[in-house]
């Protein structure tokens, strides 16, 4: 009777685990990492990382604050802008000529959606009418994880509106996030599977963030960025995010 009544608890469990929706699972992550009113406290964010760049080390700095954002590098004592946007304009430090150029409307168009995620698509999803479903579990780098694909606004390629899909991994233990999937319709990339893999979570402005993220094309090593300081609610001048003329 005892082995009996084992089972009936195992498959219990078992069941209660397989029944949960992507909704519940979701919820399960917003909980863990300190909950959505944590969550939207942090309205400003600066971050400072190193990016592993085949055995050199690239400084690179983030700003956050709500619809604007600036990734920045340091590389032999100059500082050039990897993406910025400035709730208007999207732009970069051109390489050649080290002078700021607007990005094309369609990478505009594409930021612009991808900010009005923030502060995190897991609690803004439903008001962007992103629709999600749970798909088949997997076990990603070990860890047995929930799969969560959110279908998201179609984005802008090539002139074209195009699928705009992303696979969430969420650990079934800890409910972390453990990986994102995607498939790049970037022209440059077009058809690339994307994983973006978050591990190391810290605390930080009251919420568990990951410091370390490898972005890799499916099967290939990755880039492992390597997060120092995270600071939230800081005062950051707009003029950090504007377009610079000069």
């Amino acid at each position: 009777m005892k082995k009996i009544s084992t089972l009936f608890v195992a498959l219990f469990v078992f069941a209660q685990a397989f029944s949960q929706t992507a909704e519940e699972v979701i919820a399960g992550y917003v909980k863990a990492i300190g909950g959505e009113e944590a969550i939207r406290k942090n309205t400003t964010w600066k971050m400072t990382a190193k990016v592993d760049m085949g055995g050199m080390e690239l400084p690179v700095y983030f700003l956050k604050a709500p619809n604007k954002m600036k990734v920045y590098a340091t590389f032999q004592g100059m500082n050039f802008v990897q993406q910025a946007f400035d709730g208007a304009t999207a732009w970069k430090t051109n390489q050649m000529t080290m002078k700021a150029e607007k990005s094309t409307s369609e990478e505009t168009a594409n930021l612009a959606q991808e900010l009005m995620e923030e502060p995190d698509v897991m609690i803004t999803y439903k008001l962007l009418g992103y629709t999600v479903e749970k798909v088949a579990d997997e076990t990603i780098d070990g860890a047995a994880c929930h799969a969560i694909k959110m279908t998201k606004k179609q984005k802008i390629a090539e002139g074209k509106p195009v699928d705009n899909i992303v696979t969430y991994f969420i650990d079934k233990s800890t409910s972390a996030l453990v990986m994102s999937r995607t498939v790049s319709q970037d022209p440059a990339a077009k058809g690339a599977v994307i994983e973006t893999l978050f591990s190391d979570y810290q605390e930080a402005g009251g919420i568990f963030v990951p410091f370390s993220m490898t972005i890799r094309v499916a099967g290939g090593p990755g880039q492992v960025i390597k997060f120092e300081k995270a600071e939230a609610n800081v005062a950051i001048d707009e003029k950090e995010f504007a377009y610079e003329t000069k």
